[in-house]
Parts: C-alpha cells; structure tokens; sequence
C-alpha cells in the first residue's frame, strides 16, 4: 500500500520483531504494540488478524466520526467490524484473490525494480471488496492503484465467494497433488508431470473463458467410456485416499455435466455412477 502512493503512518503488533519487520520495510509507520493506539493516527484502519479473531479486536475498538475501518477476510462480512462503529464512520472488507505463499519475496525490492514495479504481484488479480458504500469506493480506488481489478462482492455472498477462492486455490493444489501421484505412478517425477498435463490445465481454463464451463468438457465422461474409467479405477486403487476421493468426485461432476449438455445419455451416466460407487 506504501508503495502504491498510500501514506502508511503507523502499525500495530504485540510482536515487537513484527513491528521492527514492517517498519524496515515501511519506515514512515510507527510502530505501536496496541491497535488503539492506531485510532489516534489514522483516517483509514486496516484490521489484519485471523478470522476468528476479528469480532474480538474489533469489539476492543471505538472509531471515531470520518474514520474507516477495513478487514481482510474472504469469508466474513464487513458487519463482523459493526461494534466498532459510530456514527459518521465506516467500515468493509478487502481481500485480494491472491495466493500469499512468501511473504518476504512478495515485498523484497533488492532486485532493484523501480517502486511501481514492486508489488507487481497484485497486478491483474482480482479484490474483492464489501461494505459501506462510501468506503468501497475509496477502497476501489486502492485497488486500482495496487494494480488490481476490484470486485463487490453483497455482504450475503462472502460465504459462497470465499468457498469458490478456496477451491481455485488449496483445492486446486490439492487436484495438482492427486494429478502429480498418478504420474508417479505412471512413471513421471513432479516436474515432468506439471510440465506434461499443465497445459491442459491451462487448454481447459481457456476455454471454460471462450465457450463456457460446461462446453470446456472433454474426455472419457462425455463419450461415456465404461471400460476407461474402470482402467482408471483400477489405477487410483492402491493410491492414496484423497487422490482416489477426488477423482472419483470430479467424475461424478463430469458425468453430470455430460448430461446436461446433452452428450451422455442418462442410463449410460448411471452406468459410470455405479463404477465410481463401487
């Protein structure tokens, strides 16, 4: 935020190493170790705390009348900050679409790129943003200095949303493990498996973008291919738990979008049903 023109004027960590970190990269925060302390400084707060934790900090904080309060959860709404809360204040949420696996490397600048350049990492993603209608507006505005795409997300579709952001992210780590074990099992070391059935990751993506989800389609589920996917039963057998449950689950999914599309007849849909039950 610094970096994209925002004044950062001050921090709050019980944490004294956690202070002393941020302010070596933010040098114009000072470093408090409450958050009420915060309040005294700043027109705009952003509460960075575990989910769980949120309503209870926030429980701790009184605004004051202009000051605007923000969290960073996917899943909760802005109303979580509601205790907070006085009259002419205002609160929201604000969560970049964004993995952050490396912190330090997502904020290092030692290659020596120019500041705009340093959080490159947010160009093109995507936040979303939810709340008061006058904070998201600033907020959009943020995001579109950051470099990033801003989305208003109801206060009622956070759940659903943050659902879809787990299963784009960790749940598609988790289908990149199951992929990677069967082409050990085929043979194939980690590298050479992402760098052999990646590009159909990307072939499927891109076309879900250009025809449709249904549409992208394609495989032994749409021609409706028993005597394959047994092969494959076979084959996830002696494999782990998860990476048989998942792909029996993704071919429950595909069989169903089979159908609808029109391509599997649903008798034959019911056929591979009960290979995968079994």
């Amino acid at each position: 935020i610094a970096r994209a023109g925002w004044p950062v004027v001050a921090v709050a960590s019980r944490d004294p190493g956690r202070r002393a970190r941020f302010c070596d990269l933010v040098p114009t925060a000072l470093p408090v170790a409450s958050p009420v302390a915060v309040l005294d400084r700043v027109d705009l707060v952003f509460l960075t705390v575990p989910d769980d934790t949120i309503a209870v900090v926030a429980a701790d904080l009184r605004l004051r009348a202009g000051q605007c309060l923000v969290h960073t959860s996917g899943a909760l709404p802005a109303s979580v900050l509601a205790p907070a809360q006085v009259d002419g204040s205002w609160i929201a949420s604000f969560h970049p679409l964004m993995p952050f696996v490396d912190t330090p490397r997502a904020v290092d600048t030692s290659d020596g790129r120019e500041a705009a350049e340093a959080f490159v990492g947010f160009a093109g993603a995507t936040i979303a943003i939810e709340g008061d209608e006058h904070l998201v507006a600033v907020l959009s505005g943020l995001a579109g200095d950051l470099g990033a795409r801003p989305l208003r997300v109801p206060a009622g579709g956070k759940a659903a949303y943050h659902a879809a952001a787990v299963l784009a992210a960790g749940g598609f780590v988790a289908l990149l493990s199951a992929i990677t074990e069967l082409g050990r099992a085929s043979g194939l070391d980690e590298a050479t498996a992402l760098d052999a059935f990646g590009p159909l990751v990307r072939a499927g993506l891109n076309n879900a973008r250009s025809l449709g989800v249904p549409a992208a389609l394609t495989g032994p589920y749409v021609r409706g291919d028993r005597a394959t996917v047994r092969l494959h039963l076979d084959a996830v057998e002696h494999l782990t738990t998860a990476t048989r449950d998942l792909y029996v689950v993704a071919g429950r999914s595909q069989s169903d979008l089979a159908v609808s599309r029109g391509d599997l007849e649903p008798d034959r849909a019911d056929e591979l049903r009960h290979l995968l039950d079994g």
